[in-house]
């Protein structure tokens, strides 16, 4: 089983993250992004990057609420309407899923993944989607926890692999006795990756990859 985490991974999500924290922001009377600001915040859940936004901004802690109301209010509709994806995933998606079964595990909440997914037509290609709920965050172990609890055959965690741009991913997969595999495309930097099994640059290096690491483990 190879799962896949969605932001900066298999979606290109700078223009509607970027788009709707600075709506957010600026709703309640705060500046909106500076440049440089963004890649760093992309990966955690939503409650977390927007607490640490106003920290950063010395803000009034009171605002969580109204800023991720604000920001899903526009994230909603901009996501699928801008959804794009990263050059060379769609084929490599495609090989993938003719080899081996595929899900996602996503610190998105499942009811903005699933549409995104669908929109680039990547839909087609998982077994499950798996993420939060929109009420509470939960830590991406826990939805990998989920997302194993779902899946309809037995899984066997030492022939699974996780792809991901963040050390999160890594994380996870880690917590599950897991390999993972880190990509570069997206927002995270290559050091928070250094703990992954393979490192790849681009999305054609993805099928050998997932291949090699699940070799390694068969010798």
């Amino acid at each position: 089983m190879v799962f896949f985490d969605v932001d900066g991974c298999l979606v290109d999500s700078t223009e509607p993250i970027r788009r709707s924290l600075d709506a957010a922001l600026t709703g309640v009377g705060l500046g909106p992004l500076v440049d440089g600001e963004l890649a760093r915040h992309i990966g955690p859940p939503l409650q977390q990057t927007l607490a640490e936004l106003l920290v950063e901004r010395a803000a009034d802690p009171g605002l969580l609420g109204q800023l991720i109301d604000g920001y899903r209010a526009h994230y909603a509709p901009l996501s699928v309407e801008v959804a794009r994806s990263y050059d060379g995933v769609a084929d490599a998606l495609a090989t993938c899923a003719s080899i081996w079964r595929l899900g996602v595990v996503t610190s998105k909440p499942v009811v903005f993944a699933e549409p995104i997914l669908a929109a680039l037509g990547f839909g087609v290609h998982f077994e499950i989607v798996a993420g939060p709920g929109l009420e509470v965050p939960e830590p991406k172990a826990e939805t990998m926890e989920r997302a194993v609890g779902m899946l309809r055959r037995d899984v066997v965690a030492a022939r699974c692999v996780m792809v991901g741009d963040r050390h999160h991913d890594i994380a996870a997969a880690r917590a599950h006795g897991m390999h993972a595999i880190g990509v570069t495309w997206g927002y995270g930097r290559r050091g928070e990756l250094d703990t992954a099994d393979a490192v790849i640059e681009h999305p054609t290096d993805l099928p050998a990859a997932i291949e090699g690491v699940l070799a390694d483990e068969a010798r």
